[in-house]
């Protein structure tokens, strides 16, 4: 006979009752964890975008622009005529990486000492150069100074063409590279011409003052410096490049002077040149740049974080070697950074602007009052999500502000010299002390 239970089997609820509070602690836990998770990334995109609303908002009111036309101009918007980038020789990197490379000019290339410093008892001496050349040691070179600067001129001639078309391009207002507009020497490619350049037309220079070519050698010289003033200095970078422009113009101006080479108007000529540079303001416009350019890639890795993963794995990979900070980068693998780059709320790149542009504004004030020594040190704070992408970008730049005050201490030194010189000219003999050279 079948029972009543029989015909109604027991429902798993009512088997298993033990089952019941695990599975209602299981729902409730997972719905604590969802509603904690949501409310992070809620509390942390509405602070975030709060807090970055408020920081375009004060930019706005002290005039500071986040605009990238204000800095980085649209290449289509310039005409080719005042566009450097639009000349030949930039048309490819292997054009520049070739036939404009000093090295070219030595069998076995420029010696790494060849080009910092032609002061009397450093490295290298015109003979030392030619014995490069020449595969010769400088000890055994019979040549003369005078005759050194003539082989040296002779093979230099090569770069003829080449510093020509460099001369155009730095008599135009801009270089603007296809893509993002860049002003100044920005592109790798530009910098790397730009920089070869430089060595080259120095020890021109160097040579055309010993064969007592002053007239020309001067040209040389203010050419290079010219290349200082292209405006706007629109990034760090460029900022960087320029300064060891005018440190390699001001050492072979020195080389000049202490030889007596320069007439006074010619003198005078460079003296101006040397007055219309002003590394800091060139800085100050550079931090500005960077500050537009740091939110606007912050906008993009918050809109699309493929691209930032993408962007974020180059730089930790390029930079790993050589102490790079990425916040994350140096304690975690890859995956694991691109994972966190993944899962970042967009309120943390807002902070990250927010905490970019703050600390900017830091800068330009230590900058503008000329308090270098309180320029913060970022490398020995400490990282979250909300500055893990702006502390790496602000270790480098209490460094540059350093080397932007040893620029303009040497630019001092080089006019003060000129000054003496002159005073000498005109006086002749030197003046009993600096006082004896004002006003002029």
């Amino acid at each position: 006979m079948v029972s009543h239970d029989d015909m109604n089997p027991p429902s798993p609820d009512d088997a298993s009752p033990h089952h019941r509070p695990v599975l209602r602690y299981f729902i409730v836990a997972t719905g604590v964890l969802f509603a904690i998770v949501a409310g992070f990334y809620g509390l942390e995109n509405f602070g975030g975008q709060r807090a970055w609303d408020q920081e375009k908002a004060r930019l706005e009111a002290a005039g500071e622009s986040l605009d990238l036309a204000d800095f980085f101009p649209d290449p289509s918007s310039v005409p080719d005529q005042e566009n450097g980038a639009t000349l030949p020789i930039f048309d490819d990197k292997p054009a520049i990486d070739g036939p404009f490379d000093p090295a070219h000019v030595f069998e076995w290339g420029i010696p790494h000492d060849a080009n910092p410093r032609w002061d009397e008892g450093r490295p290298p001496a015109l003979k030392a150069l030619v014995a490069a050349l020449t595969n010769r040691p400088p000890n055994e070179s019979a040549l003369t100074s005078l005759d050194c600067a003539n082989v040296l001129l002779d093979r230099l001639k090569i770069y003829d063409a080449p510093s020509l078309e460099i001369d155009e391009a730095l008599s135009r207002p801009y270089f603007l590279t296809c893509g993002r507009g860049i002003a100044s020497w920005d592109s790798p490619c530009a910098g790397w011409a730009l920089s070869n350049y430089a060595r080259t037309a120095s020890l021109r220079a160097v040579c055309r003052i010993q064969a007592d070519q002053h007239s020309d050698a001067a040209r040389e010289i203010s050419t290079l410096l010219r290349t200082s003033r292209l405006k706007p200095s629109t990034s760090l970078w460029s900022s960087q490049e320029s300064n060891k422009v005018l440190s390699l113009a001001i050492e072979t101006l020195w080389f000049g002077l202490t030889r007596n080479r320069w007439t006074s108007p010619e003198l005078t000529d460079l003296d101006s040149d040397l007055a219309s540079i002003n590394p800091r303001d060139r800085l100050i416009q550079a931090l500005r740049g960077e500050r537009a350019d740091f939110c606007s890639v912050l906008d993009a890795f918050a809109g699309n974080r493929l691209f930032a993963v993408r962007r974020v794995s180059e730089v930790v990979q390029e930079f790993r070697g050589l102490g790079f900070n990425s916040g994350f980068g140096e304690t975690f693998d890859l995956g694991i950074l691109s994972s966190m780059v993944r899962a970042l709320p967009d309120g943390s790149f807002h902070h990250n602007q927010v905490t970019f542009s703050r600390e900017i504004d830091r800068i330009l004030v230590a900058i503008t009052t000329g308090s270098y020594s309180k320029l913060p040190d970022y490398r020995t704070r400490s990282h979250s999500p909300h500055n893990c992408f702006a502390y790496p970008i602000l270790e480098g730049i209490p460094d540059t502000c350093q080397k932007v005050l040893q620029t303009e201490a040497i630019l001092a030194q080089a006019r003060t010299a000129i000054a003496i010189e002159l005073f000498r000219q005109s006086s002749g003999h030197l003046p009993a002390s600096l006082a004896e050279l004002s006003p002029a």
